[in-house]
């Protein structure tokens, strides 16, 4: 009898023994996997901000009047989807309308991070500036 009383406390012990180290694995992966999460939204944001300042650039680059070239840079603004992490969206103005034939265009993302971190601002701006050659422009004689 006392052998079994032995063995019970033992098999205890080791599941006590199991249950502290998943514990202590999962205080270390849970932050590391909440970072990834975190970059991860970093990266696509960026992406996408650099995305809608190439498209606002292209769309303002086949007007022919720099007035116009604003109207078609801020429709494509506007036309991106807002959401609980990307809260807003800003185009710079004015749109640089070069006499070389360029246009460059500016926009402001911000980011709401989706896992705050203590010490890390949870607000993240991304700031992206394309120049596109115009192409609506008539030609010069």
């Amino acid at each position: 009898m006392k052998t079994t009383r032995t063995l019970n406390s033992r098999n205890r012990k080791r599941n006590g023994d199991a249950l502290v180290e998943v514990l202590l694995g999962a205080m270390i992966l849970v932050p590391i996997a909440l970072g990834i999460i975190d970059i991860s939204f970093l990266a696509i944001a960026n992406t996408a901000n650099d995305n809608l300042a190439r498209n606002a650039a292209r769309a303002a680059a086949n007007q022919q009047q720099p007035a116009t070239a604003d109207d078609a840079a801020t429709k494509v603004v506007d036309a991106f989807p807002i959401s609980s992490i990307i809260p807003n969206v800003t185009l710079v103005e004015p749109i640089a309308f070069a006499a070389s034939q360029n246009v460059t265009v500016k926009t402001i993302i911000s980011v709401k991070m989706p896992v705050s971190f203590p010490g890390f601002d949870p607000d993240v701006k991304f700031v992206a500036q394309h120049t596109e050659a115009c192409v609506g422009l008539p030609v010069a004689n």
